[in-house]
């Protein structure tokens, strides 16, 4: 869920740290805490060092700025006796599965692994390994092919891809996976918040029935059927729906006032919903007396969302008058444009869009919103290092 608090802590400016200046100066000088095997060509610890948890993850988190950690890096963690790893975010990473192993011995609480393209399908069995106290796995997106018979036998034998028994929160992004979510969600009975984004696949609920605990579930990218709207009006704990669709085609709902009415009336407790790129807002017929310019949410007109997503919705339901949320994405103004951004960092392709608008706010419109909008362009560069159309996008707003 995206609010007007986390808008603006991305522009806020402070001087660096201590801790800041230290570990910038330690990544740009390997040598004053490491040595290199003359052996094996590795670079490790020096004997007399030893990190604790929030420095070895300072220490990465660092590395990433400027570089992209590889496994000569990751072998500097491979002592968990003279290292510690609570929480592992890696994006855009070169480490293969030598180089996860070194992370995985520390059986992480939290596991991030993002366009790390140099990860196979054994990387899932070693995280299977080590996670025994896993708490949060984001893994993808998957860009490998496990459509093999072999590979897809072997899945279907164990009857899981992923087996954390004490996991809350599972991301995985499955471009181009014909697996069924079976054998992503059997074992996981304790989940809280599940994303199946760009799942491209038809999804089946039978497995996902047993997932009662869902307080938060994104099906961004996904083929609507209405087995899966069935399966969502029955979540009665969800706080936060993502529906959103970047392809008009896929976000078109037969009955979508119906459909929309339906889940808002279903969930008591939702606060957070997103259907940017879809038709679910209606084709704009206001509801007089409910004082509600969106068919489907009248029911919420004296208990607003904390959050709607409307961006790029079918007949522009982000420029309508009456509208039960508290903060909105859309491209009707620089406020919904800014908030647009932010909730779609980890969307590639509806980001691109939004980058696309952001260039007119900031160009021809509106010069105030220029400094927040260098904080977020700047900041999916960085996220999106290998997305083309995001860096073309983001350049033309900074040059």
């Amino acid at each position: 869920m995206t609010s007007e608090q986390e808008i603006f802590s991305l522009y806020d400016s402070y001087p660096d740290s201590l801790l800041d200046i230290c570990m910038d100066y330690l990544v740009a000088n390997l040598n004053t805490i490491t040595t290199l095997d003359p052996t094996s060509h590795w670079r490790k610890l020096k004997d007399d060092i030893t990190l604790p948890a929030n420095l070895c993850e300072k220490f990465i988190q660092t590395y990433q700025k400027k570089n992209r950690v590889n496994d000569n890096i990751a072998n500097l963690f491979r002592d968990p006796s003279r290292t510690r790893l609570n929480c592992v975010k890696l994006r855009n990473s070169r480490i293969t599965e030598e180089g996860l192993r070194c992370f995985m011995v520390h059986r992480p609480y939290s596991v991030e692994l993002v366009q790390c393209k140099y990860l196979s399908q054994e990387s899932l069995d070693i995280i299977n390994e080590y996670s025994d106290r896993l708490v949060s796995l984001k893994f993808g997106p998957l860009i490998y092919d496990l459509s093999q018979k072999a590979q897809e036998g072997h899945l279907s034998q164990k009857g899981y891809i992923t087996d954390a028994p004490n996991l809350r929160q599972l991301t995985i992004q499955c471009r181009r996976l014909p697996i069924s979510p079976l054998l992503l969600v059997k074992p996981l009975k304790n989940l809280t918040h599940l994303d199946l984004s760009d799942f491209t696949s038809d999804i089946s609920t039978g497995a996902l029935h047993e997932l009662k605990n869902l307080r938060s579930l994104s099906l961004h990218n996904i083929v609507y059927s209405k087995e899966i709207i069935d399966w969502i009006t029955t979540l009665q704990s969800l706080r936060h729906l993502d529906l959103s669709q970047p392809n008009e085609i896929l976000g078109t709902y037969n009955n979508p006032n119906k459909v929309l009415s339906s889940i808002v009336t279903s969930l008591p407790h939702l606060q957070s919903l997103d259907i940017s790129g879809t038709n679910l807002a209606g084709s704009g017929a206001a509801s007089v007396h409910a004082r509600c310019d969106i068919p489907g949410l009248v029911s919420r007109v004296n208990n607003p969302l904390e959050f709607l997503g409307l961006y790029g919705t079918h007949h522009g339901a982000c420029k309508r008058h009456d509208i039960p949320a508290k903060v909105i994405s859309g491209d009707a103004n620089g406020e919904q444009i800014l908030t647009a951004a932010v909730a779609y960092m980890e969307r590639p392709a509806l980001l691109t869009y939004v980058l696309n608008d952001l260039y007119t706010l900031v160009r021809y419109e509106n010069k105030a919103y220029v400094g927040r909008a260098l904080t977020v362009v700047l900041d999916a560069m960085v996220k999106h290092v290998s997305n083309k159309d995001i860096q073309t996008s983001a350049s033309h707003i900074v040059t």
